[in-house]
This record gives structure tokens, sequence and C-alpha cells, in this order.
């Protein structure tokens, strides 16, 4: 079990409180937390040497280490954007665990596009691209963690079976076109 903390003597004020209290403060501290613990908790795993061949995305928490992993493959093997997205996208797994929709994290625009636009433009998204992958189709007003971590993995489930009854019932307009039953969303047990 690695804790990742940001109070440490090396950061600024502003960057030391992120990991003081979870689910505590507004919700630009709460962008930073699940940046620190998605693109940092990547980051912690490659400078400890280990590479897992699997990333699990519990709840939406951890959703934009899909991106880290995306920068981390085009720099270290030289490959495409849409190549990385392949490999991440084929060795993410998500778990959901808020069968309603108020339990599931949103942010405004205004900070994906504070503390994303340089990482979209360095991944070759673009912010608005970038944004698309976190957005419903009915709500293009904020950015759901829920919606990426969908779109982000090849394997999504629910944790029991009903849950990924009404998962799939929940998310079904992610795939248009798809009857409900064969909305990619299984279940855990």
């Amino acid at each position: 079990l690695y804790m990742l903390d940001t109070n440490i003597a090396q950061n600024p004020a502003h960057h030391r409180e992120i990991t003081n209290r979870l689910y505590g403060g507004d919700r630009e501290m709460r962008i930073r937390q699940e940046i620190v613990l998605g693109i940092g908790g990547v980051r912690v795993l490659e400078a400890l040497g280990i590479s897992p061949t699997v990333y699990h995305i519990n709840e939406g928490h951890s959703a934009f280490l899909s991106f880290e992993r995306i920068r981390m493959l085009k720099e270290k093997y030289q490959i495409s954007q849409q190549e990385a997205w392949e490999i991440v996208w084929s060795s993410n797994v998500f778990t959901t665990h808020t069968p309603v929709p108020a339990g599931n994290e949103h942010f405004s625009l205004d900070l994906i596009r504070k503390y994303f636009t340089r990482m979209a433009d360095e991944l070759g998204y673009g912010i608005n691209e970038f944004i698309n992958l976190g957005q419903e189709r009915k709500d293009r007003s904020s950015y759901c963690l829920t919606v990426l971590a969908l779109r982000m993995a090849a394997q999504c489930n629910g944790v029991a079976e009903l849950h990924g009854e009404t998962s799939r019932k929940m998310w079904k307009e992610l795939w248009p076109g798809l009857p409900v039953e064969e909305v990619p969303i299984g279940h855990v047990t």
C-alpha cells in the first residue's frame, strides 16, 4: 500500500494542503485530489519500477490515470496518440459503485480547462476533444469522471448483478443504438 501525501517541505503551501482531508473543501480542491490520485498514482508506480499490466479504476476517482498512461507510453515508445490510447483502453478495468447520477463526480468545464489544457495539447487531443471524453450526451455542461472511466476502459462493471443492470440503464446513452442489455457493463458478484 502506497500513500500519496502532498504535505512535504518541498511543496508550496497550496500543494501541501491537497491531501490533508479527503472530501473536504471546494470543487477545485477535489479536482486537485483526483489529479494527485490518478496522475500521481501512475507516476509513483513508474518511479518505483512497478509496471502493472492492468490498471483498475475504482469508481471514477482515478480516471485521469488514463491520460498519464497515454502520455508516458507516447514518450517512452514514440508511438502515436491512437496507439497509446488503444493500449491504455485495452488494459484498463473500471468498476462503478454509485448507481445514482448525483453520486458520480462532475467538474465544471472551467476547472477542466484550467488543469488540463496543456496536457490535452501535449497528448494530441486538444482541449475540446479532451472535454468530450468526459461528457454525457445529454449533459454537456460538466465533465464526469464516470463517463471518462467508461470510455477509457475495455472492461467495465458494477459490483453486484443488480448494480450492473442498473448501471447499464443509467449509462446506456454512451452507447447509442445498443439495446440496454448489450451495453458493455457487467458485474463482479
